[in-house]
């Protein structure tokens, strides 16, 4: 049977709608992918693209999408990648990446963040061997409704192992690094061969009154994120606040997003970590920097240890992420 390979239309978001639920029931992590308003509107802004396997009457059967959250970003967020089951085996996903990297070509992007879903550790073999490298684990990042079928996990939130996958050389940049991180950050730098001029954060460094910041309420997924832009003296108020809204029962997860570029960083970590956050993943070229992920979540919610991981690495970074998480909650 011919399988044709194409980018998913602004018309056609009810079809991928479809595919979802055809392949993942209701169970799917992104609720917004059931969403074909969302869908659509979303490839209309030039924030998701959207790479299509067809059989021959023109079903989707595979799909690999691309997220892009601002416009000066230079990596994405990989998305929606899947392929039915009567179809794997075939190098589906292997003709889905080569479409979808025609895309970042004309985009100019640099690289993809990929979160491997830890009910297995397929995902996490094939993309070290395609040459990502881990940068963090979040064992909390998808509910706990989550299933893939043919594998059990705890009646826990479900885990995902962060990944970054080069794409071509990112551009030089200048940050702070983080003390209290510096061996875990500089070995993934080191690891990815990406050009950093790494410059050590003041004690007290001078900072504007008002930090500024974005935040975003996944409800369907009972999360949220503080995307910090710029770190004022009210960081502390601020992190504690958000981190509320978890110990409250409002949402289960909080992720803080902090950028190295910034002078405050290490302040910023400081605070966060005694107020119970801990070290998540990096995240590379997000708006001219990179980005420190931390993350909060009550014990019961999540664990690292319901996680399939593979590797030295990720079970290294498992045992750090774990160390930093037990030293301060």
């Amino acid at each position: 049977m011919d399988i044709s390979y194409d980018l998913l239309g602004i018309n056609e978001a009810i079809k991928m709608s479809h595919a979802i639920r055809r392949v993942y029931g209701e169970s799917y992590p992104i609720q917004e992918m059931y969403d074909a308003k969302y869908i659509s509107k979303s490839l209309a802004d030039g924030s998701l693209y959207i790479a299509t396997a067809r059989d021959s009457l023109g079903n989707i059967i595979g799909t690999s999408g691309a997220l892009i959250e601002r416009v000066d970003d230079l990596t994405a967020d990989a998305i929606a990648t899947m392929v039915d089951s009567n179809y794997r085996g075939r190098k589906i996903m292997t003709k889905l990446g080569e479409k979808l990297y025609e895309v970042y070509e004309k985009l100019g992007m640099v690289g993809t963040h990929l979160y491997a879903l830890a009910f297995h550790d397929i995902v996490q073999r094939q993309s070290l061997a395609a040459g990502a490298v881990a940068t963090g684990i979040l064992p909390a990042w998808f509910d706990k409704q989550v299933n893939v079928t043919g594998y059990d996990y705890p009646n826990v939130r479900r885990g995902a192992v962060c990944l970054y996958l080069p794409i071509k050389d990112a551009p030089q940049r200048e940050i702070y690094l983080p003390s209290v991180y510096s061996e875990t950050i500089s070995s993934i730098y080191k690891q990815l061969l990406l050009s950093r001029i790494l410059n050590s954060s003041p004690i007290e460094p001078q900072l504007p009154h008002k930090s500024l910041f974005k935040s975003h309420e996944q409800n369907s997924n009972c999360q949220i994120r503080l995307i910090i832009e710029v770190i004022g003296e009210d960081i502390n108020f601020l992190i504690d606040e958000y981190r509320r809204f978890v110990s409250e029962g409002k949402f289960e997860v909080l992720y803080l997003e902090l950028p190295l570029k910034d002078i405050g960083i290490d302040l910023a970590i400081n605070e966060a970590r005694e107020l119970g956050l801990f070290y998540g993943n990096l995240l590379i070229e997000r708006s001219e920097t990179d980005f420190l992920r931390m993350q909060y979540y009550s014990s019961e919610v999540a664990s690292s240890s319901s996680m399939a991981l593979y590797g030295e690495e990720i079970l290294s970074l498992r045992g750090f992420i774990e160390s930093d998480q037990k030293r301060i909650v």
